[in-house]
């Protein structure tokens, strides 16, 4: 009698232990079937935002050289400009704000995923657009130091499926844009420092003097 009682025991305890190993493999080995549609779209946001970030620097560079601002104003955005620096200063803020406008269009669509690009927007303030301003950085480079050379911090690009947010993911984007804006604000301000140094310091009113001297002397 205790023989007979053993077995569907045994039987139920096999049974029981195969139901849920298939269970466990199907519920967590199963991988997700928008994995590759995600990726892609974010590789694709991610292509088409740089792309809208470089025409962004290069078209807000060549307003910078068409009205440089050499002396900030006493507005709102004036006042967040470095004075030792008022035109690279001014030249990132257009920078960051034609990109927040540009990327507002960038949007990739992969199966039922789509990706987008942004950045942070910029509160119209003082500390606002001081914190966009800090948010793009740009030196020369290239050959001659002739280009620009930018880096934008915070783009975060979002993917979305049926309205709902799958995945985010936050760059800084770094890329160059061939415009000699910032080669000729540099000369510029190098010739202008050197015209206005007094005689005691070297530039323009040194040599003119020292050429002087001997006529004046003769």
């Amino acid at each position: 009698m205790n023989d007979r009682a053993r077995v569907p025991f045994a039987l139920v305890g096999v049974l029981l232990l195969l139901t849920s190993t298939t269970i466990a493999t199907t519920t967590v080995l199963q991988p997700s079937e928008d994995a590759p549609a995600i990726e892609d779209a974010m590789d694709g946001a991610a292509a088409a935002a740089v792309t809208e970030l470089r025409g962004a620097a290069d078209s807000a560079a060549t307003d910078a050289a068409i009205a440089p601002v050499t002396d900030p104003a006493d507005t709102v955005a004036g006042r967040a400009l470095n004075g030792s620096q008022p035109f690279r200063d001014a030249l990132r803020l257009r920078i960051y704000l034609r990109a927040a406008e540009r990327l507002g269009s960038v949007e990739t669509t992969r199966g039922p995923v789509t990706a987008s690009a942004s950045l942070p927007p910029v509160e119209a303030t003082t500390e606002g657009y001081r914190r966009a301003i800090e948010r793009v950085a740009i030196g020369r480079t290239g050959e001659d130091d002739a280009a620009m050379a930018v880096r934008i911090e915070n783009v975060t690009l979002a993917a979305t499926r049926d309205g709902r947010t799958v995945s985010t993911d936050e760059r800084s984007p770094r890329f160059v844009v061939s415009t000699p804006a910032l080669l000729l604000h540099d000369r510029t301000e190098r010739f202008e420092t050197r015209a206005n140094a007094p005689v005691t310091r070297p530039g323009l009113g040194r040599r003119v003097t020292a050429r002087l001297y001997p006529i004046a002397w003769a």
